[in-house]
């Protein structure tokens, strides 16, 4: 079994040799009769060319320093098929260039396999979808870009996704992965701009970025499948912040490994901060380590831990002002499915929650303890051990 990240080969995008460089020199764009030097026609061309057959190639779509917004009357796509090797769309100048989809669609289609797509230092604003669609299996790297006020951005079947150095902002994104497929969010902000993730049998990493202001939906849910070794591997949430949120926090599902620390969730409500229903295998884990939570108020509580994982550990990590109505703080719980489950074998399997060294202050529970432990669990004998907790001024 992979420990967390383990799984992960995510490598910096670095330029490619091209083998074919389309320049962008005029910001005019014309959906019936594309200019030579536009945008459009530089997509239309390399749709012509990846499908004339021949060695496969390395496709760069470079947007002039001079050309600033590119304003887009219709859908625009690149339709990569066997003749491209990777497609590379960026600008060249010290300012970012800025497309202006006008509620139209930006997508890349690549019909062949492993086939690498890039947009880096480039703008986008007021679209409907922006994305990408791979039929066998590619990579979709993000770097350096902005994207704002775009309904929605999908990645469909990429064995890997990078999102790098950039910003969404009032964006609903989906990524929908090859089986193992892995996901990187690293040094990123996320304004009002949810991210769900389906990696069956894959792996998740998010490091370094921020997440704010959301009102659509939970920030971040990371799921895998269940069975037939497409449980998400691992999932690693490391120095991340977590504020001013009003629908909820992280999700993770049917994974393996999970980690979450050196992270912050503050002043946010919905459901809950974290959420994390391990898959149901031996030697499920979940580490939660030097984390704080200050100011949240949830439906559920600030940490939900499902009876899936087989241990859990929550150690080092501040609870301070945070209510909530199953828990101000930790709560230990059964999967929806188990609730009602014959206790097979495989259901009393040992499982072993660890609460240490862990400050816990000023939170109000409602209706249960600070942390409550679900009756489910209670009922199959799993062991909680509480230990070297700083208990001061709570409620419950």
């Amino acid at each position: 079994m992979r420990s967390p990240g383990a799984g992960l080969l995510f490598v910096p995008a670095t330029a490619q040799a091209a083998d074919a460089v389309y320049s962008v020199t005029d910001a005019s764009d014309d959906g019936m009769d594309p200019v030579p030097g536009s945008l459009r026609y530089a997509f239309e061309e390399i749709a012509a060319d990846s499908a004339a057959g021949g060695p496969a190639k390395d496709y760069v779509v470079e947007i002039a320093a001079d050309v600033d917004t590119i304003e887009l009357e219709t859908d625009l796509e690149a339709m990569l098929l066997d003749g491209a090797k990777s497609f590379t769309l960026r600008s060249l100048g010290a300012e970012h260039s800025l497309i202006d989809m006008g509620e139209n669609a930006v997508q890349v289609s690549a019909e062949g396999g492993d086939t690498g797509v890039s947009f880096s230092d480039v703008d986008f604003v007021n679209g409907h979808v922006l994305g990408a669609r791979f039929a066998e299996g590619g990579t979709l790297t993000l770097s350096d870009v902005s994207v704002s006020g775009v309904e929605q951005g999908l990645i469909d079947g990429a064995s890997a996704t990078t999102l790098a150095n950039s910003t969404l902002v009032d964006s609903d994104w989906q990524v929908i992965g090859a089986e193992g497929g892995e996901l990187l969010l690293n040094t990123s902000e996320f304004s009002n701009a949810p991210v769900s993730a389906d990696l069956p049998g894959g792996d998740a990493l998010v490091k370094g970025s921020r997440f704010h202001s959301n009102t659509l939906d939970e920030v971040l849910q990371v799921t895998g499948a269940v069975g037939d070794q497409e449980e998400l591997q691992s999932f690693v949430f490391q120095g991340n912040s977590v504020v001013g949120n009003q629908a909820g926090g992280v999700r993770v599902s049917h994974a393996v490994e999970t980690q979450v620390t050196d992270s912050t969730f503050e002043d946010n409500q919905g459901a809950s901060g974290i959420s994390v229903e391990g898959a149901d295998v031996p030697g499920s884990t979940l580490v939660v380590s030097d984390v704080t939570f200050t100011g949240n108020s949830y439906a559920e509580a600030p940490l939900m831990v499902i009876g899936s994982l087989h241990a859990a550990t929550v150690a080092n990590s501040t609870f301070v002002r945070n209510s909530g109505e199953q828990s101000g703080t930790i709560r230990f719980d059964a999967a929806l499915e188990e609730q009602g489950a014959t206790l097979t074998e495989d259901l009393l399997a040992p499982r072993t929650f660890r609460v240490a060294d862990n400050v816990l202050q000023s939170n109000d529970s409602h209706y249960e303890s600070v942390v409550t432990v679900g009756e489910w669990l209670q009922h199959v004998g799993a062991a909680v051990n509480v230990e070297r907790n700083l208990f001061a001024e709570n409620i419950s």
